[in-house]
């Protein structure tokens, strides 16, 4: 027995079965025949897909018990290179129904879309979308699980250019639910309005701020020109912003020992630019009056009985870091000269 082609088997069969006018024809050859085309034909009860020659099959429905698998290098596509549409569906008992999970459409760009039916969900596990070649994504809810991470000089943004709003939301445990705690709102001029939710509170810092320390104890300097911190008397700011600084120091001084005052930084605060000015009074009289423009730079060293020292004026910063006013003796002497406690420094950013 053989399995032959099609155009074998006719050969055969003209052959073997021929006109019987001499009576040529004997139950072997029809037997051979028979056999040849059981052999030769696809048995739906003991063949597999290992019996079918490697070739193209036609079919409206592929029914698989076990697997489909594809060899290497194979895919499983549309039958044309016309607008045709590749779905994959699957069964629902909720609806008894077959429903669609992906679409695959040809195009001037072919598309997969993944669309979940109403009663399900579509789940991509343990996976990376997008890889090294990122591209756009539009989604109803987007959850991070860690982090959402945006690359140097993207945006969070409103999905339009008309009026749209984008919210902000935070978790409330009190009244179990999302609370709005800030909203974009696009407009002639955009706007961010932050709001605290109704159990909770919104800080705003380092925007357009405003902060003033206030000296937490006094500060005594006796026989003593190295200069220290008044404790409490700090600030952190931000790299490329522009603040205004006012400084009040109150304090008791002989002659002899004075104060010196410095506005300084024990970090890595630099300034691009500054312009302040320094005053030291002893009552309603002025000791001295110093312009200052950098850090590190005097702004009181007078050896004269002060009650107070003040500087206003404003700074724009390079690199970001502390800012701090320290004091010392402006000379050491015995006599002591103090900061007390209740003097402050007040920092506003401008921009």
């Amino acid at each position: 027995m053989t399995a032959l082609s099609r155009t074998a088997l006719e050969s055969e069969i003209s052959s073997l079965i021929a006109d019987n006018t001499s009576g040529n024809i004997t139950p072997a050859d029809v037997r051979q025949v028979q056999n040849d085309t059981a052999d030769s034909c696809f048995n739906l009860v003991t063949d597999n897909f290992g019996s079918i020659p490697s070739g193209a099959i036609q079919c409206t429905t592929i029914s698989a018990s076990g697997d489909i698998t594809l060899n290497n290098g194979f895919a499983l596509k549309t039958d044309t290179t016309t607008a045709h549409a590749f779905t994959i569906e699957g069964y629902e008992t909720t609806t008894s129904a077959y429903v669609t999970i992906a679409t695959l459409t040809n195009g001037t760009t072919a598309t997969l879309a993944i669309n979940p039916s109403t009663n399900g969900a579509c789940t991509i596990d343990n996976s990376t979308i997008g890889g090294s070649v990122p591209a756009a994504g539009t989604f109803t809810t987007l959850q991070a699980n860690t982090s959402l991470t945006l690359a140097s000089g993207t945006a969070l943004q409103t999905d339009t250019t008309t009026a749209h709003t984008l919210f902000i939301s935070g978790y409330s445990t009190t009244n179990a639910a999302y609370e709005p705690l800030a909203t974009v709102t696009n407009g002639t001029i955009p706007t961010l309005a932050l709001a605290s939710s109704a159990t909770g509170t919104v800080s705003i810092k380092d925007v357009v701020r405003k902060d003033c320390v206030v000296s937490t104890s006094t500060l005594t300097k006796t026989s003593d020109t190295t200069l220290a911190l008044v404790p409490g008397l700090s600030v952190a700011l931000t790299a490329g912003g522009t603040y205004r600084i006012s400084v009040h120091l109150e304090g008791t001084g002989a002659n002899s020992g004075g104060l010196k005052a410095v506005l300084a930084t024990a970090d890595t605060l630099t300034l691009t630019s500054g312009l302040l000015r320094g005053r030291n009074r002893n009552g309603t009289a002025d000791n001295a009056s110093t312009l200052i423009t950098a850090l590190g730079s005097d702004f009181s060293n007078a050896t004269t009985a002060y009650t107070d020292v003040t500087l206003e004026g404003t700074i724009v910063v390079n690199a970001a870091g502390t800012l701090e006013v320290q004091v010392a003796q402006a000379t050491s002497n015995a006599t002591s000269s103090t900061v007390t406690q209740g003097s402050w420094l007040e920092v506003k950013r401008l921009s």
